[in-house]
């Protein structure tokens, strides 16, 4: 995505100004390193990095170096995910719709 940069990426530029920050998963004030261990961790399903680690202090480093000059507690345009518009049509999560996708049938309505 543009090396962190890709506006409406979740760009790393954008992330760094939003730290330290409340967050409901883990009930607590998170520091930006908390943050990307939890990407480690839940996110990549591997195993957290220590907090002062050369991988966490480099991207905790390169996201501050992205993030220079931007202004701290406001929303940043393109910051986070675009909005994806809805779909013409709902997808169809049943049993039934699986089975006849299955078979390479395709529903209608």
């Amino acid at each position: 995505m543009n090396a962190g940069r890709r506006k409406d990426a979740a760009p790393l530029w954008a992330a760094y100004v939003l730290y330290p920050a409340y967050r409901s998963k883990n009930g607590h004030i998170n520091t930006l390193a908390e943050r990307l261990q939890g990407c480690f961790q839940y996110s990549m399903n591997g195993a957290k990095p220590a907090a002062d680690s050369e991988i966490i202090v480099a991207l905790e480093s390169y996201m501050y170096w992205l993030a220079k000059g931007a202004p701290t507690g406001v929303k940043l345009q393109g910051q986070g995910f675009a909005r994806l518009s809805e779909p013409a049509r709902k997808a169809d999560y049943t049993p039934a719709g699986g089975r006849l996708r299955a078979e390479g049938k395709v529903l209608t309505k």
